[in-house]
């Protein structure tokens, strides 16, 4: 039977270097995954437990602060800062995963992410010390509108940090069966680096983690913020522009 196809080509922007999709067919219903489970996931919950113990072994910020979690689905990595004495706070799209969240203790609120909503959750419980986005910001459509809203979450000296895929490992493994509609873009250092410059924001550190194929895990302030820039924002730069990307 014919059935109705849709474009699934990827593009390399030559102004920033971002590797992207120009055909977006979930811009007006956008994906949920309501039987997703981070929980169940294998090998993402001891990630997110080492994820926990490292970001606030480098960070140190004082018990009771706030992390907020944008797509956090049932909890699972909020909960690890939870156990170090953390405020915790999910916001999650699916209704499934945010239900088992709140069965588990954590706070969530069922919504789409969006500056707007940043600004209700600001006016009541404040900004935060850390906000977290994990595989997400290469699903979002409006990833302005997001950063704006993670920029009014953030406290003066807090960080934004995130997990994506990595454009390096994409090629390097001939991983073509993570290309498909629901990932609207790939990530490389340069782009990233200027994406933040733009919002006011400075990619202050990057890691590279096997998890999901190939994954980069970036730390953000807020431009002028206090902390250092690990040498190894720059020495992932120079890698990828040896390779070429």
């Amino acid at each position: 039977k014919t059935q109705q196809s849709y474009p699934l080509n990827l593009y390399l922007c030559r102004g920033c270097g971002l590797a992207q999709l120009l055909y977006d067919m979930d811009v007006d219903a956008p994906l949920i995954q309501e039987n997703e489970l981070t929980s169940v996931s294998l090998g993402i919950v001891e990630h997110f437990r080492n994820y926990a113990d490292e970001t606030l072994g480098i960070l140190n910020p004082p018990k009771e602060s706030l992390v907020i979690d944008v797509g956090s689905n049932d909890g699972t990595l909020l909960k690890f800062f939870r156990d170090h004495g953390m405020r915790v706070l999910g916001v999650e799209a699916a209704s499934i995963p945010a239900k088992a969240a709140v069965d588990a203790g954590v706070e969530t609120i069922n919504q789409f992410f969006s500056s707007n909503l940043a600004d209700d959750i600001n006016s009541q419980h404040g900004q935060a010390a850390i906000v977290t986005a994990n595989r997400i910001i290469a699903n979002i459509h409006d990833l302005t509108d997001m950063i704006q809203g993670v920029r009014t979450l953030l406290a003066p000296d807090g960080v934004f940090i995130f997990e994506t895929g990595r454009l390096v490992d994409l090629l390097d493994d001939l991983l073509f069966d993570t290309i498909y509609h629901e990932h609207l873009d790939y990530a490389a250092v340069k782009p990233l680096k200027l994406f933040f410059s733009r919002h006011d924001m400075e990619l202050i550190d990057i890691k590279h983690f096997p998890v999901k194929g190939g994954s980069y895990r970036g730390i953000v302030q807020l431009a002028g913020g206090s902390r250092k820039v690990s040498p190894a924002v720059a020495e992932m730069l120079a890698h990828e522009e040896t390779l070429g990307i």
